[in-house]
């Protein structure tokens, strides 16, 4: 039965990415269609004491401004938003405050794209120059004006916990390290930039989104609400989506924008943003500040951990607090630490809002928590692998202090497997930097997602039907979008009716056709998807025998349903194939209900928890300190594998994107606000020369959370590799240099 799941089945999407038939948003061109521009704010933060579209109306189809949008929508949604925390009120558009430099003030329609440029530069605004907030010294002083006028001040969110006898501990223990830590901005550089494009059809009223976002569902929700518009009569269309790494899984004023516009005018409006344009108005992420301290005993047992923590939200986006909330809990990692204080401030600045990217503020814990373990053993002159061995947790499932839940795993193997692997590969010249790193994924049960504030939920769905013919047809209320997902689905469910994965059709991103659900992030799309369609198959299977029992006038109980044809249990008897009952099915029968197709909505036990040990061999040159990775390996736990193909191609973008966050990649802004990364030629992404071969080593645990035992991984290989590379830097440099802030080019090396 189990034959094609765990093979590594080519991917089916690929050949309509190669051939060019794939179709994005700037591929869709309605006839008559419109373009959308936006006149952005030029400062960072200002009173519009006025703005003047009177040169602009009359060479344009629509002019809007911030006062009408303030009248005619609802203020934007906020998607994470945790109990005790400061609520923002802003438009679509800029209404009496700008707030950020690339903040839209005016949108306006044309029927020239090329135009938009200009036309924006006829719009003169008045702005009441205010000094802004771009620093936590800033956020935090009293003397400092607030982004937000109906607050006393600019946090937007604090938590505080503490477990264990944390003051005895930190009072007696032997061995105490303080450090700071500073995490940069950064941007997630999908290859294709965001885009909208809607259409409204005035005979029906139907409003129609294309939308390049991971959760078109919940898009469709969010703008039901804003546009005060009856949900039934929007349809949102994720079509082929060029990247999304978690800036995509938000909720955007555009999306509104060309909606209102579309609704306004009876014709196709479009928008796809321009590359400097998507980095100053597409979510931010990572900027975080930690002062934390370790407690320990000489033989290197970790007694304590307190930190306290600050995480900057830009100028507050509808995401901005998911991240530092996963953080928080996240920070025991997979070590026993009984006793722990932290304490998390979120506060705004006049930055672009920050939101999710990929790891979702897992990578952040992982780094802050790993570098302490690794200094740690520096000071005890303890194996760094040694260290780590005597702390890790060893039965499972584990529930940390935090609440965070380890549902397996078999982390003393892992250091056992590396010990023998830095004995083989080591290079004579080369330090080598250790570090977990673990992700949750697989997001579920709606329980978690209410403890950290979320209004989306846990479960997804899935549409299963059977053809006439006996082909399979899924729709679902997922959004891949270049995860190959449809190569997966397609092979689970061939696997479980023993069809050709060519006869599975897999049809996602239009909520016209698919059930709802929440779209694709969060590492969930295997255990969501794979669950949903085991419990799609086990109905159909049931009315596969329930017909061919009143058909044939079999006893039920006698009938069997596997590999795609029904027997009998005792006589091994033959009685009919798949593809015969789907004709059966679909004819009118007093007995049982037509048609052989089900729908479910499939949540989780809980979440999974993927990832493992990352080793990095770096040398550093010694005149220059430019770091160069030599090698690097990373001992994942992915649960059950359906694909390894696909996994692992998951873990190398993921490691990949996790040496840009240690070495390259940095959001900068002057001292006055203005974003200096526009463009990459200002902004630094790895490429396949910064990008060393990847070793991946499998050792995986099954979770116990669903029948197959898939884990969620697709973030988990950027957690780990920002700790393990720094950790080797740290080493090559024979402690010497306070790696205090990322990323380690070799002019900031030189600073510390």
């Amino acid at each position: 039965m189990w034959q094609l799941i765990g093979k590594e089945v080519k991917r089916k999407e690929d050949l309509r990415v190669l051939l060019a038939e794939t179709r994005y948003i700037d591929d869709i061109k309605p006839q008559n269609v419109l373009y959308m521009g936006f006149l952005r704010s030029s400062v960072p933060h200002a009173y519009l004491k006025k703005v003047d579209t009177s040169e602009l109306k009359h060479k344009v189809e629509l002019c809007i401004t911030g006062e009408q949008i303030a009248k005619h929508t609802r203020e934007m949604p906020l998607i994470s938003f945790p109990e005790g925390a400061r609520k923002p009120v802003y438009y679509a558009l800029a209404h009496k405050k700008v707030r950020f430099v690339g903040e839209p003030v005016v949108a306006f329609v044309t029927k020239n794209l090329y135009e938009t440029e200009e036309l924006a530069d006829l719009v003169s605004v008045d702005y009441e120059v205010l000094p802004p907030v771009l620093s936590l010294e800033e956020a935090l002083s009293k003397d400092s004006p607030k982004l937000f006028e109906n607050w006393e001040d600019n946090v937007a969110y604090t938590r505080k916990l503490k477990t264990g006898r944390v003051e005895e501990v930190f009072e007696n223990a032997p061995i105490l390290l303080k450090r700071r830590f500073e995490l940069q901005r950064q941007y997630g550089a999908p290859i294709e930039p965001r885009g909208a494009l809607a259409t409204f059809e005035r005979s029906s009223g139907v409003l129609t989104l294309y939308s390049s976002t991971q959760w078109p569902h919940f898009v469709r929700t969010l703008l039901s609400e804003v546009l005060n518009y009856p949900e039934h009569k929007i349809r949102v269309v994720a079509p082929d989506v060029g990247g999304g790494f978690g800036n995509k899984q938000d909720f955007y004023r555009e999306e509104v924008l060309v909606s209102y516009a579309a609704m306004k005018l009876g014709k196709p409006v479009k928008w796809v943003a321009t590359r400097s344009e998507d980095m100053v108005s597409t979510v931010h992420a990572g900027e975080q500040i930690h002062e934390v301290e370790i407690a320990a005993k000489k033989d290197g047992e970790i007694l304590g951990l307190r930190d306290r923590f600050y995480a900057d939200l830009g100028a507050f986006g509808a995401m901005s607090l998911g991240p530092p909330t996963i953080t928080f809990v996240s920070m025991s990692g997979p070590y026993k630490i009984s006793n722990i204080e932290l304490e998390l401030t979120c506060y705004v600045t006049n930055k672009t809002p920050t939101g999710a990217y990929r790891g979702f503020g897992q990578a952040q814990a992982s780094y802050v928590l790993e570098r302490m373990v690794d200094e740690l053993s520096y000071e005890l002159k303890i194996d760094p692998l040694e260290l780590r061995e005597k702390n890790v947790v060893t039965e499972f499932p584990y529930k940390t202090p935090l609440g965070r839940v380890i549902d397996s795993g078999d982390y003393l193997g892992m250091i056992q497997i590396a010990k023998k692997l830095v004995r083989s590969l080591k290079p004579s010249d080369s330090a080598i930097g250790v570090a977990f790193g673990f992700e949750s994924g697989g997001i579920g049960p709606s329980s978690i997602q209410d403890s950290v504030g979320a209004r989306h939920r846990g479960y997804d769905s899935m549409t299963l039907r059977v053809t006439p013919d006996g082909k399979i047809e899924i729709y679902t209320g997922l959004s891949p979008h270049g995860q190959g997902l449809e190569t997966t689905l397609s092979q689970l469910a061939a696997h479980l009716f023993d069809v050709s994965v060519d006869d599975v059709s897999v049809h996602h991103g239009d909520t016209q056709s698919t059930p709802y659900g929440f779209g694709t992030w969060g590492s969930r799309s295997a255990v969501l998807g794979a669950g949903a369609l085991l419990e799609c198959y086990e109905k159909i299977r049931k009315k596969v025998l329930e017909v061919c029992s009143k058909t044939f006038d079999q006893p039920l109980e006698k009938l069997v349903f596997e590999k795609g044809v029904v027997t009998r249990k005792d006589t091994k008897q033959r009685v009919c194939t798949l593809s015969e009952v789907a004709r059966l099915a679909y004819r009118s029968h007093d007995e049982f209900e037509a048609g052989l197709e089900v729908t479910v909505y499939y949540e989780p036990k809980g979440l999974t928890v993927s990832g493992g040990l990352h080793i990095a061999f770096v040398t550093v040159d010694q005149e220059t300190l430019e770091p160069k990775i030599l090698k690097y390996v990373m001992i994942d736990d992915c649960g059950f594998m359906l694909n390894p193909m696909i996994v692992e191609g998951q873990l190398h973008g993921g490691l990949a994107q996790g040496f840009g966050s240690a070495l390259l990649e940095e959001f900068v802004y002057s001292k006055d606000g203005q974003p200096l990364s526009l463009g990459f030629m200002n902004y630094s992404l790895p490429t396949s020369i910064d990008t060393p071969s990847f070793t991946l080593v499998h050792h995986d645990s099954p979770t116990p959370l669903n029948p197959l035992g898939v884990k969620g991984m697709g973030e988990s290989g950027i957690v780990g590799p920002s700790a393990a590379i720094a950790n080797a830097i740290f080493r090559a440099l024979q402690g010497k240099a306070k790696l205090t802030k990322m990323p380690f080019k070799p002019w900031e090396l030189r600073k510390l």
